[in-house]
Parts: C-alpha cells; sequence; structure tokens
C-alpha cells in the first residue's frame, strides 16, 4: 500500500498499477505455495480477498 501511495502522489499511475499487481501476485503465491498454513486454513476468506482486489484494480482504471 505504501509503494502505490507514494506512485501515485509522485503522479506515477502507471507504475501505481504495477505495485497493485505485485500486491495480487504476493496474495494469490502465498495461499497457494503452501508456505503460509494460516493462509491455507482460511483459503475461502483469502480468495474473497482476491476477488475483491480484482473488482478494485478494475475498477480504478
Amino acid at each position: 500500500m505504501e509503494e502505490v501511495d507514494e506512485r501515485l502522489q509522485a503522479g506515477k499511475p502507471k507504475e501505481a498499477d504495477e505495485w497493485r499487481f505485485v500486491g495480487l501476485l504476493h496474495l494469490i503465491g502465498y495461499t497457494d505455495t503452501g508456505l503460509f498454513p494460516r493462509l491455507n486454513e482460511q483459503r475461502a476468506e483469502v480468495e474473497a480477498c482476491i476477488q475483491n482486489y480484482m473488482l478494485a484494480l478494475a475498477q480504478a482504471k
């Protein structure tokens, strides 16, 4: 979030979008790798967060 905010304040919306995408990849990757068991225990919630995040990204354009 900090990186996105910094880029937006600097007037660099494309870079902000890139950081949003990085955040989405981390959210998906950390869940799918199984490296974070608590994420897998709450997979339904994580999946809902991913869907909400993707909707927010689509609306940000």
